[in-house]
């Protein structure tokens, strides 16, 4: 059991660094005043994005709530992706192989700090106490209903009149990720965890990285993020 639910893990991190890589020629273009061109958010970047264009194109009645419409939303940020490729002023593979220690950083980190989420969810693992309970419901309601807004897991036959839009994310790496819901929930507490942490890295080594050197903006991005 324990090495089922060590290969979900790992199922969930792969799809998040697939939607990351899909999105840096996209984050390389848009954020390209940065000293990283917006590497360190290009997890959160794309994730946002596809699950952004799911929703809406599930809303509007163009897909339905399932992996299919998900596909299709990957499909429209690789597209955004490419044209951002050919329309970038710089070279991305040269700047990514000049970048190299960086960018190593920059997955070191966000592996780790997740792993240790991972782990630490692993030995707590109830969803119960405070709100985990209706958060549980909701990411089920997203993950179930045939179409968007998802259905109340309260209220039988209406939608559910709540902002959602967080566990609309989490359900589309679960269900790119083929993980179960209870498993899905702890396993996006660690990425809520890992995510954020290197966002904190990547604005922390942008702010200073322009003045001061290179590894001093590493090293206090790392406090940042810890």
């Amino acid at each position: 059991m324990i090495w089922a639910e060590i290969f979900a893990a790992f199922r969930w991190w792969a799809v998040i660094m697939l939607i990351g890589l899909t999105a840096v020629p996209l984050s390389f273009k848009l954020l390209h005043r940065l000293p990283d061109r917006g590497y360190a958010f290009t997890k959160m970047l794309g994730l946002l994005i596809a699950s952004y264009l799911f929703w809406l194109l599930g809303s509007l009645g163009f897909v339905g709530n399932n992996v299919g419409g998900i596909l299709l939303a990957l499909l429209i940020l690789a597209g955004l992706s490419i044209w951002a490729w050919r329309t970038a002023e710089d070279s991305l593979a040269g700047w990514l192989r000049k970048n190299g220690r960086y960018l190593l950083t920059v997955e070191l980190l966000f592996a780790a700090i997740f792993v240790l989420w991972v782990w630490v969810r692993a030995n707590h693992p109830a969803i119960a106490a405070t709100e985990k309970p209706m958060e549980f419901a909701f990411l089920n309601a997203v993950g179930r209903s045939p179409s968007f807004p998802p259905l109340d897991p309260w209220l039988s036959g209406y939608a559910i009149s709540y902002y959602y839009f967080g566990y609309v994310m989490i359900s589309l790496i679960a269900r790119l990720a083929a993980v179960a819901e209870p498993i899905a929930f702890n396993l996006g507490i660690a990425w809520l965890v890992a995510g954020p942490a290197v966002g904190a890295f990547g604005m922390v080594y942008n702010l200073i990285a322009s003045s001061m050197k290179k590894s001093w903006a590493v090293a206090l991005g790392l406090i940042a993020a810890l």
